[in-house]
């Protein structure tokens, strides 16, 4: 949930920098990190949702990382838009990919194993 908030902030300010050129890292960024969000919300209050939160973010990622590289190109252009904004899209990429990679590993200790639990006997 934290994650999907940082997206969209870091996405609100990239578009701030250099409109023209954080179009589509904006609305990646920013409707990927408030669906994000909004999972994250859902798996607070029960619901079981992580795929799709993990769906959101890889789609979010994948938009980015395509961002980001024409981004970085475009340094060497007449008209390059600077340095700020290609670093800013790389920092939402980075965000949106490691927490596609970390989602999958959250909660994994919370599973109850059948011999963990005390006082439940076993039948071995």
């Amino acid at each position: 949930m934290v994650g999907g908030g940082i997206l969209t902030c870091v996405a609100l300010v990239t578009r701030q920098i250099h409109p023209a050129m954080a179009r589509e890292a904006w609305l990646g960024g920013a409707l990927g990190g408030s669906l994000a969000a909004f999972w994250g919300g859902m798996g607070l209050i029960g619901f079981r949702c992580r795929a799709w939160a993990i769906l959101t973010l890889a789609a979010s990622a994948f938009v980015l990382l395509s961002q980001m590289v024409k981004g970085w190109m475009s340094l060497g252009t007449p008209d390059a838009p600077g340095v700020v904004a290609p670093l800013a899209i790389t920092l939402m990429f980075v965000v949106a990919a490691g927490l596609t990679a970390y989602l999958p590993h959250t909660g994994a200790r919370m599973v109850e194993q059948p011999d963990a639990v005390p006082g439940r006997k076993t039948s071995r």
